[in-house]
């Protein structure tokens, strides 16, 4: 922190950088300082940098003038770069042509300008490309001379990039060189690339979750972006959905950043007894949060896909169908119910996925069959409700139906379920036999038992339904011949392709 004052004002200025989408590539929230004097920016500052930022070898200092509607890029260096505006206001592009990279072949786009302060620090490898929104200065410090006979340029429009640039603000035209009209495309410049090239963009809110990671499983890493909240995951950003909605730039600033054709909307509260607790959060985080993204991503052209709950049922009667009639008889049911009338009030071609009880590899091992796993592995006893009846749904199936339902263009509320209903314990005894493990362990109880035990510790219990779980038979139609695995079956998948912490120990 560097501390700056004169005789009229005095300043604390911070330097941050952030991570992005794509490796090695930063954002860097620059500092300045106003008073009645004039104005000091601090562009660039070792000591808050990470190793990644820092120019420890500085080269060259250039300084590009750019009218507006100019359009440079892609310019390729064999070296890294800070760019900083110095004044006026760019869309700036980054690509990742690094081979090697986990981000190979994506690409991002940042608003830099004068006024947020922002630098980008660009990996060497990287394709780097801007349109001026305004009258532009921009400065490269750079970690290498540049040398023409080591730069590599590619087309902006090339089609398998498929980059978007804003139009033109007055006429129709960019402003560009004749060098980069008519620049190669990626293919000619880069024949000895052998991998593909990401053929969608696919933006996953809550990406360190199971359904989360199921997603980006099915989709193809290349294909997604990711947010997580408190799990950091490499190569995605946070977004913490509780601030939202009293900083919806932070949204505006993502999509702008992935120009997604599809954002998931994972990400939620779902302790359902943390849920009745805090049923202000719930509110912001389950409804608010899902709500806003919603409508900015409609602006932006995207197709949004809301997770709900069989909880948005009073569990009398269940398995249910689609147009069974809703009663939650908790909070976080509420939550999700009223989520799912605002996101489709918001826009009508969003899509509602109602699932249940999920299960699955993932990174942290919370979920019921981890825990299980986990405690009879240990010798220890496993105490499971005998009278809650649900559809266990196995992440990776539920990730298939998902997909399959976008690419059908499909809208509105749709079940993505297992087809077995069953209560807890036996979705236990069914999970202990296929991984060989002692039974006897299994304990039953009720959930009467729980509530009675709960309310002696002085804890708070959501109610629950007993007999929940959703019907398939409307997904299944729209899927012709696909059918989701039994329980044994999925154990058995998920121990032949283990991902994330192993369900062995």
């Amino acid at each position: 922190v560097a501390i700056f004052s004169s005789d009229s004002s005095t300043h604390t200025m911070e330097q941050r950088s952030f991570h992005t989408h794509i490796a090695g590539l930063f954002l860097v929230r620059g500092c300045k300082f106003h008073d009645d004097r004039g104005l000091f920016e601090e562009v660039y500052n070792e000591r808050d940098s990470p190793s990644d930022v820092r120019v420890d070898k500085l080269r060259q200092i250039s300084v590009a003038i750019s009218k507006r509607d100019v359009l440079r890029g892609l310019h390729t260096s064999p070296y890294s770069k800070l760019v900083n505006i110095v004044c006026g206001a760019v869309y700036d592009v980054v690509v990742d042509f690094r081979e090697e990279s986990p981000t190979y072949g994506k690409w991002v786009a940042h608003i830099l300008s004068a006024k947020n302060f922002n630098s980008i620090h660009i990996p060497a490898g990287c394709g780097h490309g801007y349109l001026a929104l305004e009258e532009t200065t921009m400065m490269y410090v750079q970690q290498g001379c540049f040398d023409p006979s080591l730069e590599r340029d590619v087309s902006p429009f090339d089609p398998s990039l498929d980059i978007y640039w804003p139009n033109p603000i007055v006429g129709t035209n960019y402003i560009m060189s004749s060098k980069d009209s008519t620049a190669p495309s990626f293919i000619a410049r880069y024949p000895h690339l052998s991998q593909s090239l990401p053929t969608g963009r696919n933006l996953v809110l809550g990406i360190s979750g199971q359904v989360g990671r199921a997603l980006v499983e099915e989709l193809g890493c290349s294909d997604c972006f990711g947010t997580f909240s408190h799990n950091e995951v490499a190569n995605a950003v946070q977004l913490c959905f509780d601030s939202v909605v009293d900083n919806p730039t932070v949204v505006s600033q993502l999509l702008t950043t992935t120009k997604p054709d599809v954002v998931y909307i994972c990400a939620a509260k779902t302790w359902v007894d943390g849920c009745e607790t805090d049923g202000d959060q719930a509110k912001i985080v389950n409804h608010d949060a899902p709500t806003l993204i919603t409508k900015m991503a409609k602006s932006y052209g995207a197709k949004v896909v809301f997770f709900s709950t069989d909880y948005v049922f009073d569990g009398c009667a269940g398995p249910y169908d689609e147009g069974a009639k809703t009663s939650p008889i908790n909070v976080y049911g509420k939550s999700k119910l009223d989520a799912e009338k605002s996101v489709m009030s918001e826009d009508e071609t969003a899509l509602v996925i109602r699932t249940t009880v999920v299960y699955g590899p993932e990174e942290l091992g919370k979920n019921f069959v981890y825990q299980l796993a986990c405690k009879l592995r240990a010798g220890k006893t496993f105490a499971c409700l005998d009278d809650q009846f649900s559809t266990p749904t196995y992440s990776r199936d539920l990730a298939k139906m998902v997909t399959r339902l976008v690419a059908r263009k499909c809208r509105g509320v749709y079940h993505c379920a297992g087809l077995e209903v069953m209560t807890r314990f036996q979705f236990a005894t069914q999970v202990v036999r296929t991984l060989g493990l002692d039974e006897s362990l299994l304990e039953k109880v009720s959930t009467a038992h729980l509530e009675s035990r709960a309310l002696q510790a002085g804890k708070s219990m959501a109610k629950r339904g007993l007999r929940l779980g959703l019907q398939v038979e409307k997904t299944m139609r729209e899927l012709e011949g696909f059918k989701p695995l039994s329980v044994e079956e999925s154990v058995r998948d998920w121990l032949a392709h283990p991902r994330g912490k192993s369900l062995l120990g």
